[in-house]
């Protein structure tokens, strides 16, 4: 008695490890844990922090600049100077030349200078440049995640249509091994020929493969969602619910969605880069526009015959301040070349924002007929299921009294797999169509906001 409460025991804790060993996952937590998980997300977050960093180096140009410098220097041989020899000697004949070498064989100087930008249009301009590309590339980000998730979305709705499928499977399985083994005695006692049985099992072992099928199917799907979200492959991974639970929540979030074109992520970056463009179009106007800055410079030089720098010997202060000013005359035609280029770049902005949102308002008007049209179909699908299941048992019936014929049974058989099959695909209408509008509006781009 002893050891079989011991067994009991081992077996309930085994139990137990196994179903704490496998996550359930409900589809909001699925967009999560990719949101989480996924690498793209983290290039998403090294990109905004690469743009951040460009932000920072753009604006401190505007900084002063401050600046150490030395150099050391060895005369091989030391220049020669020539000079009029009246110079050293006014009694010297005229025209005559003195040559003599100037300078030391070593000399060397360090110093710091400062510089600071006063005015410069282009620079102020080139910095709004800047921070529009960091909010580009956080949109970028943006993206990237209402991607993913739509991507996880999909990948969930194909999990939930395969489990949908086995579950089909399953049934089929049942009812057809159930009617082969009541055909089968019927024949041991004579009642049906063995033609009539072994056309029975035919259809019995094509459920059977076809479940085996839908299994496989199931495990691909979800090892897909796993690859979506970036979950462990070797850990175990399910949905929370059955099909027709989302069916009905996507239905009706269906009823409730509102056109919302302007959420669309796609339009919303050609609205920034077009940002972008006309500021582009700013600073090349403002190069135009003249160049003032300052600078202040101390230095120490040292000269001598030999390396005694460290030693001995005299540094010689130099110290200077002065004021730049630049003023652009003629570029050869290269500066308005280039304003021109980004004026067309502006209005090429503006055609591609028209273009997309005209293509996005095609887009929604197929995706509302599609999703009206997926619902009127599930409808009649379900109803068909209904009938062919409710033919099948009638025909079985039918058959046991010996008042239908195995062909009739194979072909309401078949009528019930294609019912049972498009039953399926109407369900993936619905949800890869919903799934396509969510995109279409930016609905996951809300969903990233509140979380």
């Amino acid at each position: 008695m002893l050891k079989y409460s011991s067994s009991i025991f081992v077996l309930f804790f085994l139990l137990q490890w196994a179903n704490a060993q496998k996550t359930v996952m409900s589809l909001d937590q699925a967009r999560q844990y990719g949101l989480e998980n996924r690498r793209a997300m983290t290039i998403a977050d090294l990109e905004i922090l690469s743009a951040q960093k460009r932000v920072l180096e753009a604006s401190s140009i505007g900084l002063p600049q401050v600046n150490m410098e030395g150099n050391f220097q060895q005369f091989i041989n030391i220049p020669t100077s020539v000079v009029d020899a009246s110079f050293l000697n006014p009694n010297a004949p005229p025209g005559s030349t003195v040559a003599f070498r100037m300078g030391t064989k070593y000399s060397m100087n360090a110093g710091i200078t400062a510089s600071q930008l006063l005015f410069d249009g282009s620079y102020f301009v080139g910095l709004q440049v800047t921070k529009h590309v960091a909010e580009f590339v956080g949109m970028n980000k943006t993206q990237v995640a209402a991607d993913l998730q739509y991507q996880i979305t999909q990948a969930y709705f194909i999990v939930l249509m395969a489990q949908a499928n086995v579950e089909i499977m399953d049934s089929i399985v049942l009812s057809t091994e159930a009617i082969y083994l009541k055909m089968k005695k019927m024949q041991e006692i004579g009642f049906m020929e063995q033609e009539d049985v072994d056309q029975f099992e035919i259809n019995w072992s094509r459920a059977l493969a076809m479940k085996n099928n839908a299994q496989r199917l199931y495990t691909v799907s979800i090892s897909m969602l796993k690859m979506q979200i970036g979950y462990p492959f070797d850990q175990e991974l399910a949905v929370d619910e059955k099909l027709n639970y989302y069916l009905n929540k996507m239905i009706l979030e269906y009823g409730e969605l509102k056109s919302n074109l302007e959420g669309n992520i796609q339009l919303m970056l050609l609205e920034k880069r077009k940002e972008i463009s006309e500021y582009e179009l700013k600073y090349k106007k403002y190069v135009h526009f003249p160049q003032l800055s300052t600078y202040f410079q101390h230095q120490y030089m040292a000269f001598r015959n030999e390396f005694t720098f460290f030693e001995s010997g005299d540094w010689f202060p130099s110290t200077a301040w002065g004021v730049t000013l630049r003023i652009p005359i003629s570029s050869g035609g290269m500066r308005n070349a280039q304003m021109q280029m980004a004026r067309i770049d502006v209005l090429k902005r503006e055609e591609e924002i028209a273009e997309t949102r005209s293509m996005l308002m095609f887009q929604e008007i197929r995706l509302i007929q599609e999703f009206e049209s997926a619902i009127e179909q599930l409808r009649i699908e379900e109803k068909n299921v209904t009938l062919a299941l409710r033919i099948y048992n009638n025909t079985s019936q039918k058959r046991e009294i010996g008042t239908a014929s195995t062909m009739e049974m194979t072909q309401v058989y078949a009528q019930v797999l294609s019912a049972q099959a498009d039953f399926i695909r109407a369900c993936s209408n619905i949800l890869m169509t919903k799934n396509e509008l969510d995109n279409l509006y930016g609905t996951f781009n809300t969903l990233i906001e509140t979380k």
